[in-house]
């Protein structure tokens, strides 16, 4: 790749190409850098896919930060903010291991804030300059699913734009590389491991030590099958308690 200068007083004289639009992201060791890009890799694929391969019922998959037991009961929230043909878009959503609890979708044409969709639950609330017809979209959106998936196929134009943001990135990130020292053909867990772990320590992971656990496909499916299960009955649990407490309490109100 060769970078151009952004500035005309350091670029070359009457150069035979044409500048590249590039950002980077600059950070210490562990800071999080990959997670940015994770994210967004994330929020990709939930606002391609969720309407395809979602189940009724099936709740989210989801990655929430693995150091910090607390966070798997936190919500998850992704935010982008872009500018599209010269008018900026704000989208966004959170959600847990259920369902999303957030969606909302706002424009600026004017520089003003223009709301094009709000989603809080399973209640929803449009701007002045939405379609009547998103709310067809509304009726077949599952808890589970992203309504902007929903409603671009359901060929709600005001949603194009960021969908199509989305749909053009174009992805070349370590998922999409078979790295060769990883391969199993080259795979030797008394040297590759402790490799690994001189990396860890070295990037200030702080992770001190590792173990290599072989499962086949199907131990490793019925493991993570089991926790998301228990998780999604922990969760209904608490629901069902909350919604109990809270009706006893209105009951005693009335009393």
């Amino acid at each position: 790749m060769l970078l151009t200068p952004a500035y005309a007083a350091d670029a070359p004289p009457d150069p035979p190409w044409e500048g590249l639009t590039v950002a980077g992201i600059f950070g210490a060791n562990a800071s999080g850098k990959s997670n940015v890009i994770d994210a967004l890799e994330y929020m990709t694929s939930m606002v391609r896919r969720s309407f395809r391969e979602s189940e009724p019922g099936g709740g989210i998959e989801r990655y929430p930060f693995a150091l910090d037991p607390a966070m798997a009961d936190e919500p998850s929230s992704f935010v982008v903010d872009v500018l599209i043909d010269n008018v900026r878009y704000t989208y966004g959503f959170a959600l847990d291991d259920v369902r999303i609890l957030e969606e909302w979708m706002f424009s600026y044409p004017k520089k003003r804030r223009r709301i094009i969709f709000q989603r809080r639950g399973d209640e929803y609330t449009y701007g002045d300059h939405s379609p009547e017809a998103m709310r067809q979209a509304e009726q077949l959106t599952e808890p589970n699913v992203l309504f902007l998936s929903v409603g671009v196929r359901s060929k709600q134009r005001v949603l194009l734009p960021v969908y199509s943001w989305f749909q053009d990135i174009e992805w070349r990130t370590s998922r999409d590389i078979e790295f060769r020292f990883l391969s199993r053909e080259r795979w030797s867990p008394e040297i590759s491991l402790d490799r690994l772990t001189d990396l860890l320590r070295a990037a200030d992971t702080g992770i001190e030590g590792a173990v290599l656990v072989d499962e086949s496909e199907a131990e490793y499916s019925a493991r993570v099958g089991s926790q998301r299960r228990r998780t999604m009955e922990e969760r209904t649990r608490r629901a069902a308690s909350g919604s109990t407490s809270s009706t006893g309490a209105r009951t005693g109100r009335r009393r």
